[in-house]
């Protein structure tokens, strides 16, 4: 675990924010060793009908971690694994706003 990273979604310049449609927002973050083939997921995406994060695990299946493989710390925002330098892990943040 690396207490001192720090991790800026998307970036240090921009932030996410809610719009005002009601319902629940679904933030997925890949976390990887190595840089991801983001052309590979933009065509995933576009081509395939499932769910977000059934794309992506669809496109990355050989490289992603089980949720078994991982735990998450409930006190803080974060995990700890022992991930190898191709394994990929999906976190799924979800959030009901009224």
């Amino acid at each position: 675990s690396n207490k001192n990273a720090t991790i800026a979604l998307p970036d240090e310049k921009w932030t996410i924010e809610m719009d005002n449609t009601k319902g629940k927002d679904i933030m997925l973050v890949l976390y990887s060793k190595e840089p991801l083939d983001i052309t590979k997921m933009i065509q995933a995406w576009n081509t395939q009908p499932e769910a977000a994060h059934e794309k992506i695990y669809r496109t990355y299946a050989a490289k992603m971690l089980p949720d078994t493989g991982f735990n998450l710390d409930t006190q803080n925002m974060g995990f700890q694994a022992p991930l190898s330098i191709d394994a990929i892990i999906l976190l799924s943040l979800e959030i009901e706003h009224q």
